[in-house]
């Protein structure tokens, strides 16, 4: 028996096996670029006690303005204890020197202020009592809490010493802006990283009441913002105080947010080359004279189907039609194949 078997497939074309993209020296690569980028950009806080000390106090202190408080004593301070006293027919003199002497505070009686007091209180806070007290006789205090001063005056007169207070707060401010006015004002450059230019010029403006380039200001304005949307920076002019202020203020605001970091790669690939792989096997009777010769005895059978030249003579080896094959697994347009003759 003689088993032929052949095979067929187009033109291999030579693959160059180098990877086309390394992931990890690639993923190298990028990661040092990226940290360098973001290293332009603010110091990120690494020490993770301080960061958790940020994250539980989502409310920061920029800035704290002292406003005095001439009513009422400091609720601060832990001296708003609860007093009984029961006073009869006693001078509003003696009735002061006994709050001075339980409350510790220095208190002073105007010359204006007469009278006699006759109360009974019980467990009552004793600047709630002395106020009572007071509004009783028409009388009115001013608390000085730097100095620990009470003065207690008619409420006619208390009221002229504040519209004098008033007065003289006002001239003291036109001092203060006349300083000012002569104060050295620097410029600086602001770089944002993380929000826009415009965005925290607003914010600047709204907190300082500054001005931005193009809009209309009164003489006496010092904070003046410009806007450099190349660069996304500010320049801002004022007086040194206002500029750290300004600073702490871009401190808190230009902050980076969480975020997630996405790089797509995009790799292109053409496929212009296909492979295919075929076969046909086909038998015939090892009892012939000639073997695949044009004259000898040939047995051939529905599984027939291998043919040749005469042995001995050269010829090119054929295939038989696709009807007589043990199995036809043939490539359309085949450019290349090989073929094996086994003989019994």
């Amino acid at each position: 028996m003689t088993v032929f078997l052949s095979s067929c497939s187009t033109t291999a074309i030579d693959i160059d096996k180098t990877a086309l993209l390394e992931p990890e020296s690639f993923i190298a690569e990028r990661k040092d670029a990226i940290d360098q980028t973001v290293a332009l950009g603010p110091q990120i806080i690494v020490d993770l006690e301080q960061q958790q000390e940020i994250s539980d106090n989502e409310r920061r202190e920029i800035n704290k303005e002292e406003r005095k408080n001439y009513i009422d004593v400091s609720s601060e301070q832990n001296v708003l204890f609860p007093i009984t006293v029961n006073f009869e027919n006693i001078s509003i003199q003696d009735m002061a020197v006994m709050f001075s002497e339980i409350t510790g505070r220095n208190i002073l009686i105007g010359e204006e202020v007469e009278g006699r007091v006759t109360a009974k209180l019980t467990n009552v806070p004793w600047d709630k009592a002395l106020d009572s007290i007071l509004k009783i006789k028409k009388l009115a205090k001013y608390v000085d809490e730097e100095a620990n001063i009470i003065r207690i005056h008619s409420q006619d007169v208390l009221v002229a010493q504040e519209e004098f207070d008033l007065k003289r707060i006002e001239d003291l401010q036109k001092t203060r802006d006349a300083q000012r006015a002569i104060e050295p004002i620097y410029t600086e450059i602001f770089r944002l990283y993380y929000t826009k230019a415009s965005d925290v010029s607003a914010e600047i403006s709204s907190v300082m009441g500054s001005s931005t380039e193009g809009s209309e200001s009164s003489s006496d304005q010092k904070v003046q913002i410009t806007i450099d949307e190349r660069l996304n920076s500010l320049i801002i002019k004022a007086t040194k105080p206002e500029l750290d202020l300004i600073s702490r203020l871009i401190g808190e605001v230009d902050v980076r947010t969480k975020q997630i970091l996405i790089e797509a790669f995009i790799v292109e690939a053409t496929d212009d080359f296909g492979k295919e792989l075929g076969a046909k096997f086909g038998l015939d009777t090892p009892n012939i004279k000639h073997l695949f010769g044009a004259g000898g005895d040939k047995y051939t059978t529905a599984a027939a189907g291998v043919a040749g030249s005469q042995a001995g003579t050269p010829g090119v080896l054929t295939l038989g039609d696709a009807t007589g094959l043990v199995a036809n697994n043939a490539v359309s347009g085949a450019l290349g194949g090989i073929g094996f003759i086994l003989g019994t």
